[in-house]
């Protein structure tokens, strides 16, 4: 299994953010600190929110069993429906759900299940299953979040709900959800539709995860890579726009910056504006605030170094490396690039200050990956047996492979995949 596109070992610790992917024949058992537990089948991918204080996960693919902590609910958000678990006293909900394509299968096996969607919430009784089609409402997976503007080959996309990686091409659609990768020499400029600017480098994996112009939300996960970004003001209350990487969330108010991602640091530049960066993990308290030409780097485990000032070489350096029309010459201009750019990111660097950085404090979120021995001695304790819930939920992604297989007649997969959830190997 992999967090954030690293392989990790039994009893790693995970984050709000983080995102698990299991592979062929590899499953993960989750305990959450709130009680509540997951077993992920095999060829899956599970974000876990990082916005709320519930226990939240996102099933962007595959299928998984999910048993509540007593009366605290439990939440899997799937292609725009929302799954919600809640126990009776001290007795846990137990459900299972699976997606394939833009189909989703939800059974009830024990406790209150609510499925909400773009209609009224359906109450699931236990034994009973819903199958559901995907929609696209407000905030859903497949809405339009922004369009390619500029593009050098090799980049691809990766729609929501689906395998295949496709290349990109002037005007093509990238929706929330998607997830947008460039190649060792590819790169590319993404519009957002309230007119901000992506501006994606080489080698880099981006996701696009929410984007809505009317609230101005907007959220980027920037796994690796270098990303420059041009954000419009914000003016909304509660508006914000939010990129996180696999160790920072940085922030933004109507800024220019840069990013670059590894799997151990992110460096963060601003180069016009304001920005507020701080470590993924809430537990490690420490914010730094960068005002134009300042820059941070925020290590793993670590809280952000103070504001220091970039130099002009180094912002020089991430235009080139972030610009799509190639490396920049003369005065800074790169072709493909608006007149007169580079220099102005130059200009502001030289009139940019200095700020000291500050302290917030934050609550922890730490949620460990027991061993499934582990995983299956608590299941017992919720009367079930979560021995049997893997090999259902392994079933469930089986018949997910057949509907992928057998895209041209994805309702009768999905008749299959029920079939299985319901079969009596369940819990």
């Amino acid at each position: 299994m992999w967090v954030n596109n690293q392989q990790v070992l039994p009893a790693t610790a995970i984050f709000k953010g983080d995102v698990i992917r299991t592979g062929k024949a590899s499953s993960a058992a989750v305990d959450f600190r709130s009680g509540a537990a997951a077993t992920i089948a095999e060829n899956s991918e599970v974000p876990l929110s990082p916005d709320t204080e519930r226990t939240s996960l996102n099933l962007r693919q595959g299928a998984l069993v999910l048993r509540s902590a007593g009366r605290q609910p439990v939440r899997v958000s799937v292609l725009g429906t929302s799954v919600i678990a809640y126990g009776k006293g001290n007795f846990p909900a137990i459900c299972r759900v699976a997606a394939v394509g833009r189909e989703v299968a939800v059974f009830n096996d024990h406790g209150r299940v609510e499925i909400q969607g773009a209609g009224a919430p359906l109450l699931l009784p236990v034994g009973k299953f819903a199958q559901l089609e995907a929609r696209s409402p407000q905030g859903a997976a497949g809405q339009l979040a922004g369009r390619v503007t500029a593009a050098i080959p090799s980049e691809t996309v990766q729609h929501a709900g689906q395998t295949a990686e496709l290349p990109l091409k002037i005007q093509d659609p990238i929706n929330w959800e998607d997830l947008v990768k460039t190649q060792r020499t590819g790169r590319v400029r993404i519009e957002l539709l309230d007119g901000s600017i992506l501006n994606v480098g080489a080698r880099s994996n981006l996701r696009v995860t929410k984007h809505d112009p009317q609230t101005q939300q907007t959220m980027i996960e920037m796994a690796v890579g270098r990303l420059r970004g041009e954000v419009v003001k914000i003016t909304k209350p509660s508006g914000s726009f939010q990129v996180r990487t696999q160790t920072a969330v940085i922030g933004v108010v109507g800024t220019i910056f840069f990013v670059h991602a590894t799997f151990d640091f992110t460096r963060v530049t601003c180069i016009e504006g304001l920005l507020t960066v701080q470590n993924i993990n809430p537990a490690i308290t420490g914010v730094a605030t960068l005002h134009a030409g300042e820059s941070t780097t925020v290590p793993r485990g670590l809280p952000p170094a103070g504001a220091l000032q970039a130099p002009t070489g180094q912002i020089q350096s991430q235009v080139n490396e972030t610009n799509v029309g190639g490396p920049s010459a003369g005065a800074g201009v790169a072709p493909g690039e608006a007149p007169g750019e580079a220099g102005t990111l130059n200009r502001d660097v030289t009139n940019a200050t200095t700020t000291a950085a500050g302290a917030i404090s934050a609550g922890t979120s730490l949620i460990t990956i027991s061993r499934v021995g582990d995983a299956r001695a608590a299941a017992t304790l919720a009367s079930t047996n979560l021995e049997a819930a893997a090999a259902a939920s392994n079933k469930a992604t089986v018949a997910a492979q057949g509907a992928a297989a057998a895209s041209a007649n994805a309702t009768s997969a999905i008749e299959q995949m029920i079939e299985l959830l319901v079969s009596p190997s369940g819990p």
